[in-house]
Protein backbone atom coordinates (compact mmCIF):
# COMPACT_ATOMS: atom_id res chain seq x y z
CA UNK A 1 0.00 0.00 0.00
CA UNK A 2 1.11 3.43 -0.91
CA UNK A 3 1.80 5.74 1.60
CA UNK A 4 -1.23 7.77 -0.44
CA UNK A 5 -3.73 5.31 -0.25
CA UNK A 6 -3.29 5.57 4.07
CA UNK A 7 -4.89 9.46 6.03
CA UNK A 8 -6.10 9.95 9.25
CA UNK A 9 -8.64 12.66 10.24
CA UNK A 10 -7.02 16.23 10.98
CA UNK A 11 -9.57 17.30 14.00
CA UNK A 12 -9.30 15.68 17.88
CA UNK A 13 -13.20 14.79 17.74
CA UNK A 14 -15.16 13.05 15.63
CA UNK A 15 -17.19 14.45 12.54
CA UNK A 16 -19.60 13.57 10.19
CA UNK A 17 -19.61 14.16 6.25
CA UNK A 18 -22.46 12.93 4.43
CA UNK A 19 -23.29 10.04 6.12
CA UNK A 20 -20.32 8.90 7.32
CA UNK A 21 -18.82 9.23 11.20
CA UNK A 22 -15.00 9.56 11.18
CA UNK A 23 -13.05 9.51 14.52
CA UNK A 24 -9.91 11.18 15.62
CA UNK A 25 -6.58 8.65 15.29
CA UNK A 26 -8.34 6.09 13.48
CA UNK A 27 -6.66 5.34 10.09
CA UNK A 28 -8.74 5.15 6.72
CA UNK A 29 -8.08 3.83 3.35
CA UNK A 30 -7.96 6.66 0.50
CA UNK A 31 -8.48 6.40 -3.08
CA UNK A 32 -7.16 9.61 -5.11
CA UNK A 33 -9.55 10.10 -8.13
CA UNK A 34 -9.35 12.28 -11.40
CA UNK A 35 -6.73 13.67 -13.37
CA UNK A 36 -4.62 16.83 -12.69
CA UNK A 37 -7.09 19.38 -13.08
CA UNK A 38 -9.73 18.52 -10.74
CA UNK A 39 -8.52 15.60 -7.76
CA UNK A 40 -11.35 13.89 -5.42
CA UNK A 41 -10.56 11.23 -3.16
CA UNK A 42 -12.62 8.75 -1.84
CA UNK A 43 -12.21 7.89 2.14
CA UNK A 44 -13.81 4.96 4.00
CA UNK A 45 -16.51 4.96 0.57
CA UNK A 46 -17.22 8.63 -0.02
CA UNK A 47 -15.94 10.84 -2.52
CA UNK A 48 -15.13 14.43 -1.52
CA UNK A 49 -13.84 17.12 -3.09
CA UNK A 50 -9.61 18.36 -2.64
CA UNK A 51 -10.86 21.06 -0.29
CA UNK A 52 -13.11 19.02 1.77
CA UNK A 53 -9.91 16.60 1.87
CA UNK A 54 -7.90 18.63 2.86
CA UNK A 55 -9.74 20.51 5.26
CA UNK A 56 -10.59 17.23 7.20
CA UNK A 57 -7.42 14.46 6.42
CA UNK A 58 -3.88 14.42 6.43
CA UNK A 59 -1.90 11.29 5.16
CA UNK A 60 -0.73 9.19 7.43
CA UNK A 61 2.72 8.93 6.06
CA UNK A 62 3.29 12.49 6.85
CA UNK A 63 1.77 11.93 10.48
CA UNK A 64 3.84 9.26 11.21
CA UNK A 65 7.20 10.80 9.86
CA UNK A 66 6.18 13.56 11.58
CA UNK A 67 6.11 11.61 14.75
CA UNK A 68 9.13 9.50 14.20
CA UNK A 69 10.79 13.12 14.30
CA UNK A 70 9.82 13.45 17.70
CA UNK A 71 9.92 10.50 19.38
CA UNK A 72 13.63 10.21 17.70
CA UNK A 73 13.14 7.52 15.14
CA UNK A 74 14.74 9.98 12.59
CA UNK A 75 18.26 11.69 12.31
CA UNK A 76 18.00 15.39 12.61
CA UNK A 77 18.32 15.12 8.31
CA UNK A 78 15.44 13.07 8.29
CA UNK A 79 17.46 9.73 7.62
CA UNK A 80 16.59 6.60 9.48
CA UNK A 81 18.38 5.53 12.88
CA UNK A 82 21.01 2.27 12.03
CA UNK A 83 19.52 -0.87 13.13
CA UNK A 84 21.68 -0.68 16.69
CA UNK A 85 20.00 2.70 17.31
CA UNK A 86 16.86 1.59 16.52
CA UNK A 87 16.68 -1.43 19.01
CA UNK A 88 18.56 0.65 21.58
CA UNK A 89 15.15 3.50 21.52
CA UNK A 90 12.82 0.15 21.78
CA UNK A 91 11.11 0.07 24.82
CA UNK A 92 10.26 -4.26 24.89
CA UNK A 93 7.24 -5.19 26.65
CA UNK A 94 6.70 -8.82 26.86
CA UNK A 95 2.99 -9.97 27.38
CA UNK A 96 2.77 -13.97 28.73
CA UNK A 97 4.99 -16.57 30.21
CA UNK A 98 7.30 -18.66 28.53
CA UNK A 99 6.59 -20.19 25.33
CA UNK A 100 3.34 -18.53 25.19
CA UNK A 101 4.84 -15.08 25.90
CA UNK A 102 5.05 -12.06 22.75
CA UNK A 103 7.27 -9.24 22.66
CA UNK A 104 6.38 -5.89 21.72
CA UNK A 105 8.35 -3.35 20.61
CA UNK A 106 6.66 0.13 21.94
CA UNK A 107 8.66 3.43 20.29
CA UNK A 108 7.64 6.90 22.14
CA UNK A 109 8.26 10.77 23.49
CA UNK A 110 5.99 10.45 26.34
CA UNK A 111 2.44 9.39 26.74
CA UNK A 112 0.91 10.88 23.92
CA UNK A 113 2.57 9.65 21.12
CA UNK A 114 3.23 5.94 20.96
CA UNK A 115 3.89 3.33 18.17
CA UNK A 116 3.83 -0.24 19.16
CA UNK A 117 5.50 -2.39 16.79
CA UNK A 118 4.32 -6.35 16.92
CA UNK A 119 6.46 -8.98 15.33
CA UNK A 120 5.61 -12.40 14.80
CA UNK A 121 8.92 -13.52 15.16
CA UNK A 122 9.80 -15.77 18.15
CA UNK A 123 13.54 -14.83 18.62
CA UNK A 124 14.18 -11.52 19.59
CA UNK A 125 16.81 -11.63 16.77
CA UNK A 126 14.58 -12.34 13.96
CA UNK A 127 11.81 -9.85 16.46
CA UNK A 128 14.44 -7.18 15.78
CA UNK A 129 14.66 -7.64 11.39
CA UNK A 130 10.98 -7.62 11.38
CA UNK A 131 10.25 -4.18 13.54
CA UNK A 132 13.40 -2.92 11.44
CA UNK A 133 11.93 -3.83 8.43
CA UNK A 134 8.29 -2.18 8.87
CA UNK A 135 10.42 1.02 10.14
CA UNK A 136 12.74 1.36 6.49
CA UNK A 137 9.19 -0.37 5.26
CA UNK A 138 7.56 3.11 6.65
CA UNK A 139 10.12 5.60 5.68
CA UNK A 140 10.39 4.60 2.71
CA UNK A 141 6.80 4.77 2.19
CA UNK A 142 4.73 1.48 2.18
CA UNK A 143 2.51 1.48 4.36
CA UNK A 144 1.19 -1.94 4.85
CA UNK A 145 2.15 -2.73 8.14
CA UNK A 146 0.35 -0.01 9.21
CA UNK A 147 -2.99 -1.14 7.17
CA UNK A 148 -2.77 -4.72 8.41
CA UNK A 149 -2.09 -3.59 12.31
CA UNK A 150 1.58 -4.70 12.77
CA UNK A 151 2.43 -0.97 13.57
CA UNK A 152 0.04 0.95 15.53
CA UNK A 153 -0.51 4.32 17.32
CA UNK A 154 -1.66 5.04 20.35
CA UNK A 155 -2.06 8.58 23.14
CA UNK A 156 -3.08 6.54 25.92
CA UNK A 157 -0.09 5.21 27.27
CA UNK A 158 1.23 1.63 27.27
CA UNK A 159 -1.21 -1.31 27.58
CA UNK A 160 -1.41 -3.53 30.61
CA UNK A 161 -2.41 -6.79 28.66
CA UNK A 162 -1.05 -7.81 24.74
CA UNK A 163 -3.83 -6.13 22.14
CA UNK A 164 -3.78 -2.73 20.19
CA UNK A 165 -2.70 0.73 21.18
CA UNK A 166 -5.52 2.94 23.02
CA UNK A 167 -6.48 6.25 21.52
CA UNK A 168 -8.50 8.97 23.04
Amino acid sequence: MKKENLVYLRDDKSINIGSITYDPNRVYRCLGLGNDEQIEYMVFGLVMDSVTFNKHFEFAYNRIMRHFQQIGLLTNDGKPLSKTAFIKLADIHTYGTGRNSINIWYFRNSKDVIYGFYPMQSSKKEQATECYKYYLDLISGEMDCVDCGDVCFGNKGIPLQYGKLGVW
